[in-house]
């Protein structure tokens, strides 16, 4: 068997193109840029690394960010502040809350200020249909890519958040699987049952390939940062010899998530044009 190693950044390239071009064409017709507003809230090293790719790659698309840096000690009420002004901005067309917020803040209660209209994320329920969350596109695509038998297979979706599981399982039912269980780790027994897995349990190397279906799918959702490194649920060690396909850490999902993103980011603001 020939394990197919999903290169994620390679199907960005494709997306970050795409958008690339349409930027141009807005600036042939003297329009303005597509502008995305990043809240960044603490010190985490590994935010503070996510969202200096996405102003890095923002920029090489043709994208404007402004990103507004609170302290970790930032009261809920704060932030919310935050967001109202960015709701009311015009010039922003979509806007991004970095996650996780620290453990003192109610998450819930401060992504429930943000505007539907500019959730970029597509984290709130009445969001723009147009909009889908980078996440559960990046997932997708890879699993297009692989032209399986939608129907057939048994997807199981390994999660720690409900709404990412919930959200994720509506996605992939309107791309025509059939079989989808939502699993916990502590139900870890269950994935030997599934052809393919998308793991986004936040847990590096928790999955040995052995102990899934020879064969199997693997999409990993996870970038957990040990030191230098990132690594993903899956541990990589035999993948090669048991999985049929899988998509790596670093060099996967991530990627492809921030295309995803920007691409939502230019529907926004075509979206607001019109309006």
């Amino acid at each position: 068997m020939i394990t197919k190693i999903i290169d994620g950044r390679a199907l960005a390239a494709e997306i970050k193109t795409a958008v690339a071009e349409e930027v141009f064409l807005l600036l042939k017709r003297n329009q303005d840029r597509p502008s995305l507003g990043i809240v960044l809230v603490g010190e985490r090293s590994d935010s503070e690394l996510y969202v200096k790719i996405k102003e890095r790659e923002a920029r090489r698309v043709g994208l404007i960010t402004h990103t507004y840096r609170l302290p970790a000690e930032a009261t809920a009420t704060e932030i919310k502040e935050v967001l109202e002004f960015l709701n009311q901005d015009k010039s922003v067309n979509g806007i991004l809350v970095q996650l996780p917020l620290p453990e003192h803040l109610p998450t819930d209660e401060i992504m429930a200020v943000l505007d539907p209209n500019k959730d970029v994320d597509g984290f709130l329920e009445n969001h723009p249909k147009e909009i889908i969350s980078p996440v559960a596109a990046a997932v997708s695509l890879m699993l297009e890519r692989q032209n399986l038998d939608c129907a057939e297979m048994v997807l199981g979706i390994l999660y720690n958040s409900e709404i990412f599981g919930e959200t994720l399982k509506k996605v992939l039912k309107r791309m025509g699987f059939r079989q989808i269980i939502l699993v916990t780790k502590e139900e870890i027994e269950k994935i030997k049952d599934c052809d393919i897995l998308v793991s986004a349990l936040g847990l590096p190397h928790f999955i040995n390939s052995k102990k899934l279906k020879s064969g199997a799918v693997v999409i990993d959702v996870s970038t957990t940062r040990k030191g230098e490194k990132v690594e993903g649920d899956l541990d990589p060690r035999g993948a090669d010899k048991h999985l049929s396909a899988y998509s790596p850490v670093p060099g996967g999902v991530g990627p492809l998530t921030v295309a995803f993103l920007f691409k939502n980011v230019l529907t926004l603001y075509c979206r607001q044009q019109k309006s």
